[in-house]
C-alpha cells in the first residue's frame, strides 16, 4: 500500500498532510507520485500523521520509490552519521583555532598597552596624541606607518 492509499484510508486530504509536514502541497504530491525522494525524518513524521508503524511505512515507501531498501538503509545512515561527525569535528577544530587566534591577539594587545604605558611614562605623564599612539602601535607590529596630519 502506497502513501496515497494510506492517506486516503485515514480520510485525510493531501493539503492537511502537507500542512502537518510543514511543506507545500505540491512537494507532498511529489512524494505521493514518487517524483521526489522523502527524507527519513519526513517519513517518520508522515508515519505519525498516518498513525502507521514507521518500519511498515518505510517498507511500503521503499518498495514504491527509488530509495534504498531497509537491508542497506542502516549502512547509509551510518555513512551519514560518520559524515555529520566529521563536519562537527572539523567545526570544533576551526573554533579551537579561532580561540587560539583570539588569545594570541589578546596577548599582543596586552603588550601594546604595556608599550603605550611605557611611552607615556617617558613623555613625563603627558597624554599621547592619536598619531603618536598610532605610530607606536605600527612600530610594535612592524607595519608601515603614514603620518596623520
Amino acid at each position: 500500500m502506497n502513501i496515497k492509499q494510506l492517506r486516503k484510508e485515514k480520510n485525510l486530504t493531501a493539503d492537511y498532510v502537507a500542512e502537518k509536514l510543514n511543506m507545500p502541497v505540491s512537494t507532498y504530491y511529489g512524494y505521493e507520485q514518487n517524483k521526489r525522494q522523502m527524507h527519513t525524518a519526513t517519513l517518520k513524521q508522515l508515519a505519525s500523521i498516518l498513525e502507521v508503524d514507521f518500519n511498515k511505512l518505510l517498507d511500503n515507501y521503499a518498495d514504491n520509490s527509488k530509495i534504498e531498501k531497509p537491508s542497506t538503509f542502516g549502512s547509509s545512515l551510518q555513512t551519514q552519521y560518520d559524515m555529520a561527525m566529521k563536519v562537527i569535528q572539523d567545526e570544533i577544530a576551526f573554533l579551537h583555532r579561532q580561540l587560539q587566534n583570539k588569545e594570541e591577539l589578546i596577548m599582543s594587545q596586552s603588550k601594546t598597552i604595556s608599550t603605550l604605558a611605557e611611552a607615556l611614562g617617558k613623555l613625563g605623564g603627558k597624554p599621547l596624541k592619536p598619531h603618536q599612539m598610532a605610530k607606536i602601535i605600527a612600530l610594535q607590529f612592524d607595519e608601515s606607518f603614514t603620518q596623520v596630519a
